[in-house]
């Protein structure tokens, strides 16, 4: 990103608002300027927690956010310029932000399975050994894939007869936090499987 320049009469940051369309700064005058969000993409794209972890540079003369690399300056808030970062450079820090999300939340979805299963084993007293074998060669994704693709297994079944589908793969395929990471005719097929066994989806 390009370094601030720093004018000694430029008004400094003393505090940063940031809301789904709107940047708002309050200024050491007592103003507070606001812009539209729109202005810095780094920012519409920036998660809720990424937004709040913002620092003062610059004695207050700009605002920094660590975890997307953006830093905005006062004086180019006050003379309405936009984020001067090329469509180029934008595209490249939007696909690496990409592929990193990708794979935690790949990371999370193991993390649930291996967390289910082992809560499944303690309350159905069963050890699931075809999933278990599945999912220490192929891993969470692929076990999950392989399973709704396949006819229903008798894993569902005991999770079902000691009620706890919650712990079942459809059940984490629904989840929303991992539904990109599956087709929309895998998680029919989940919901499906879900419902005809009484388990209602919401």
């Amino acid at each position: 990103m390009n370094t601030l320049v720093i004018e000694s009469d430029v008004s400094r940051a003393e505090g940063v608002t940031v809301t789904d369309d709107t940047l708002s700064v309050d200024l050491n005058d007592g103003r507070t300027i606001s812009v539209p969000l729109a202005w810095f993409p780094r920012l519409m794209y920036a998660t809720a927690k990424e937004r709040k972890k913002w620092k003062l540079i610059g004695s207050g003369h700009g605002i920094h956010w660590e975890d997307i690399d953006e830093d905005i300056s006062v004086e180019g808030l006050l003379s309405g310029k936009p984020s001067g970062e090329s469509r180029v450079s934008f595209k490249k820090w939007l696909d690496k932000r990409q592929v990193r999300h990708s794979q935690t939340r790949e990371d999370l979805f193991n993390q649930a399975v291996l967390t289910a299963y082992k809560e499944a084993v303690r309350k159905c007293n069963h050890k699931f050994p075809v999933f278990k074998k599945m999912f220490s060669e192929h891993g969470g994704i692929e076990t999950a894939k392989r399973l709704l693709h396949a006819p229903l297994q008798a894993g569902f079944t005991v999770l079902w007869e000691c009620k706890c589908l919650d712990l079942s793969i459809e059940y984490l395929v629904l989840k929303s936090q991992f539904a990109n990471l599956f087709t929309e005719k895998e998680k029919a097929i989940a919901k499906k499987r879900l419902e005809d066994h009484d388990y209602k989806w919401d």
